[in-house]
């Protein structure tokens, strides 16, 4: 048990867990930034009739990077939501074989999306493109969002090679 702890897998796990908590903590810090922010609008816009001009745009993009920074560590902490109703019922060979075809074809989604939103990130860089009300550029969102995505993928992809390297 002790070489299993000091697997070059388990290392890296132990790594990605830190990177993804560490990103997690950038949404948390967003979400108390966005919280702060629409409770003085709500004051400035009620008590005194003068709203942050932009409220809105802000506080959605704000929302965009606390979703994309909790991902991975949800993936990190395997917290994410499964329905064992069913999914218990089958032998253990059936429930390898299904875990192993949703997660090559959640890896392959994770991929294909990465890629275009890191591409999509390139072309707002180069074509300027800005928000509506504020003119804040997009492209960092959509970089946040793509290596969010990536990190993700990555998370996947160890996680796999961690049960195949304890289970054998």
């Amino acid at each position: 048990m002790a070489e299993q702890k000091d697997s070059p897998i388990m290392r890296t796990h132990v790594v990605l867990y830190r990177v993804s908590k560490a990103v997690s903590y950038v949404g948390m810090a967003m979400a108390v930034l966005m919280m702060l922010m629409i409770v003085v609008d709500v004051i400035l816009r009620f008590g005194f009739n003068k709203p942050i001009l932009g409220s809105v745009e802000i506080a959605s993009y704000m929302l965009s990077i606390i979703a994309f920074t909790a991902i991975p560590f949800v993936e990190s902490e395997e917290g994410h939501i499964v329905i064992p109703l069913l999914f218990d019922r089958f032998s253990k060979k059936v429930r390898l074989y299904i875990n192993t075809l949703t997660g090559v074809i959640g890896l392959g989604l994770l991929v294909l999306i990465g890629l275009a939103s890191f591409l999509l990130a390139v072309e707002y860089l180069h074509r300027g493109k800005v928000t509506q009300v504020l003119g804040i550029p997009l492209y960092p969102f959509v970089f946040i969002a793509a290596l969010c995505i990536s990190l993700y993928a990555i998370i996947l992809i160890v996680n796999a090679i961690k049960y195949i390297y304890l289970n054998r």
